[in-house]
């Protein structure tokens, strides 16, 4: 999925491994691919659930892009 995807490619980033527990809302924006901006449960390092923003862009080959991630408070 695509929040597994932006879990991976942060995990890769930090080093910190992450777990999506559930994806709370997606949306996705249509231009030269996909935007695609998911708000996720999802925890770090086995630790108590938080909520994470991620935008994932998919290029029109079909190759996936974490743009950016960012941990918010609920």
């Amino acid at each position: 999925s695509t929040a597994a995807f932006a879990a991976r490619e942060e995990s890769r980033r930090t080093g910190t491994p992450i777990r999506v527990v559930k994806v709370l809302k997606s949306e996705t924006q249509v231009v030269a691919g996909t935007n695609f901006r998911l708000r996720i449960a999802a925890q770090r390092n086995g630790a108590s659930t938080e909520t994470a923003e991620a935008l994932v862009f998919r290029d029109l080959g079909g190759k996936r892009h974490l743009t950016s991630w960012r941990w918010i408070k609920d």
